[in-house]
């Protein structure tokens, strides 16, 4: 793994990192049990392990730890919902404000089955918050495959790792693929950085691939540096899409 950091104990209790969806894409969600009606809940936090959610004490009486649930998430759009099979695994909170619930996905490749691209990014499958390019904007990446050089641009990245989207021409290049090099800057005459790809998953989106990989460190000093410029722009980038997300 590109690089390392000494883990939290709340870190290596969650496989992903969660995060509330933002009230511009108005996801919602509806929680029924067996034999019961849907009752429509707050997601509090969403990734490809599982989800938070928060009702009132009175809707949520049958919903106790080890309860198998079903669960339907709404996107803008007609007929846009995902359905998933949980297991309640945590409650907290006051029943004054609303009880707190985690589930946890009974069948995630059931799941992903079922998301297009507009939804895949609340689903994730990372330990770090991957961020977009600014609006309007693009990051080029020049990645180095079987001796052949490919200009393509970065859909999201991390301090971990990237994502990319490829036609069908290009992306034939990396299906065998392990491993390549890349390099890119995080701005117009910035600092180049360059290192190794791990990849690691290939989704087919529509008439494109996407490819996702995790950084490998070729060189501790060299990667600490890159660390530290990839958080600095991660952290930025955060800051700017919560303000986005609390606009409309």
């Amino acid at each position: 793994m590109f690089f390392r950091r000494k883990k939290k104990k709340s870190e290596e209790l969650r496989e992903h990192y969660r995060r509330a969806p933002g009230k511009k894409h108005a996801l919602g969600l509806s929680v029924q049990v067996a034999g019961g009606s849907p009752v429509q809940a707050t997601i509090e936090n969403l990734s490809a392990g599982g989800t938070g959610f928060r009702f009132s004490a009175a809707d949520a009486a049958a919903l106790t730890i080890d309860t198998e649930v079903n669960l339907t998430f709404t996107s803008l759009g007609p007929g846009r919902q995902v359905v998933a099979p949980g297991l309640i695994v945590g409650v907290r909170g006051a029943a004054a404000d609303g009880l707190l619930y985690g589930v946890q996905f009974r069948d995630v490749a059931g799941l992903f089955a079922q998301l297009d691209t507009s939804l895949l990014r609340f689903f994730n499958r990372r330990k770090a918050m991957r961020v977009l390019p600014a609006l309007g904007k693009t990051l080029p990446i020049d990645a180095t495959v079987s001796n052949e050089s490919v200009r393509m641009t970065i859909n999201d990245l991390s301090w971990m790792g990237l994502s990319f989207l490829l036609d069908p021409a290009n992306a034939e290049k990396f299906m065998q693929a392990r491993e390549f090099d890349v390099d890119f800057s995080l701005s117009k005459g910035g600092p180049k950085i360059t290192t190794p790809v791990r990849l690691v998953h290939k989704t087919l989106t529509g008439a494109k691939v996407l490819f996702g990989g995790c950084f490998v460190n070729p060189d501790q000093k060299a990667g600490d540096e890159q660390r530290r410029l990839l958080e600095e722009f991660a952290k930025a980038r955060e800051k700017d899409m919560a303000r986005w997300d609390a606009t409309v």
